[in-house]
């Protein structure tokens, strides 16, 4: 809510540049805070999950795995760092910036995520390929060279949370049987598909059941509401014209993202939306943070950039134009 009210009173021709500083300020302090809870096994989170590490059925008591709300904003901020290693002219900057996404990746690391590892790499190609060549070579060389530094760091601080990333990035292939975590959310999505078959894609409605109770989930007393995917999570709740309406809009800002991908920023706001905006909606098949407030924020936050954007993009092309007009009337 502060960023909003802070955000009615920001100076509108710095708005932008005001959205990303907050969304780089939140990255480092929930990165912080992950990483302090992942490295000394403790909790210090009033919302979320942080506990033991479970891996197909097998506790590791020595890692703590660290799931809090937030982790779309570090993932934003993972990119707008990059982007700001490479287009800052400051030295200490760099430095800032850099620090700040190797503990955003130190954070997605002890997260333990094997959905957020995969879509935020995806989302690293997406920056990429809305960068030109020269770019894209230096943005994948930070992150590669923050990618390792961070991994360094976390095998010789805590060696065995560094094996555990390697042995549950390789447990992938060992997953699949229903009381496996795919499995459960394949059965999931299996319902889900019954429900909206059975409705004629109209879903369940906000609030409504998809699914008979489960004995065995009877402590999760919204099971039969809840589902890891959120796109068939959408399209239960406001059905198919609702689920529509909505990635309408994620296609409509994802072009406006990529048309705006070479505007002057220091952050690269309009690379770093369409990246994230790849890696956000990947994210979604396999845990809802649509349906979540920070995702809502971040969402609200990319759009009032892109806006921005646009704005200063049509007033640099208005100005230069009103320049060559006077050049060439000019007595």
């Amino acid at each position: 809510l502060w960023m909003f009210a802070a955000l009615l009173v920001a100076p509108r021709d710095q708005i932008g540049a005001w959205i990303a500083h907050q969304i780089l300020f939140l990255t480092a302090v929930l990165s912080t805070l992950v990483v302090i809870q992942g490295t000394f096994d403790i909790s210090l989170s009033f919302v979320g999950r942080v506990g033991v590490l479970e891996t197909l059925g097998q506790y590791d008591s020595t890692v703590t795995r660290v799931q809090i709300p937030g982790f779309c904003i570090i993932l934003m901020g993972l990119f707008l760092s990059i982007n700001a290693v490479v287009n800052s002219v400051s030295m200490t900057h760099r430095l800032l910036y850099g620090v700040i996404g190797i503990f955003a990746l130190l954070a997605i690391l002890f997260n333990f995520g094997r959905g957020l590892w995969f879509w935020s790499a995806v989302g690293l190609i997406g920056l990429a390929l809305s960068s030109g060549p020269r770019t894209a070579s230096k943005l994948i060389g930070i992150f590669a060279v923050s990618l390792l530094l961070g991994f360094i760091a976390v095998a010789v601080v805590k060696p065995k949370a560094a094996a555990a990333a390697v042995d549950r990035a390789l447990s992938i292939t060992r997953e699949g049987d229903r009381t496996s975590s795919f499995g459960w959310r394949l059965e999931e999505n299996r319902r889900a598909l019954e429900k909206l078959q059975s409705t004629h894609f109209l879903g369940a409605g906000l609030g409504g059941d998809y699914r008979s109770p489960v004995l065995s989930l009877r402590h999760f007393e919204n099971h039969t509401r809840y589902i890891h995917n959120a796109h068939l999570g959408l399209l239960l709740k406001i059905s198919v014209i609702g689920y529509m309406a909505v990635m309408g809009l994620f296609a409509l800002k994802l072009r406006q993202a990529w048309q705006l991908r070479h505007a002057h920023s220091q952050f690269g706001v309009g690379r770093a939306i369409f990246a994230w905006s790849f890696a956000f909606l990947g994210l979604n098949i396999t845990q809802p943070d649509i349906f979540a407030t920070y995702g809502a924020v971040v969402i609200a936050l990319n759009i009032a950039s892109l806006w921005w954007l646009r704005r200063q993009t049509m007033a640099s092309i208005v100005g230069r134009v009103n320049a060559n007009v006077g050049n060439i009337l000019r007595p």
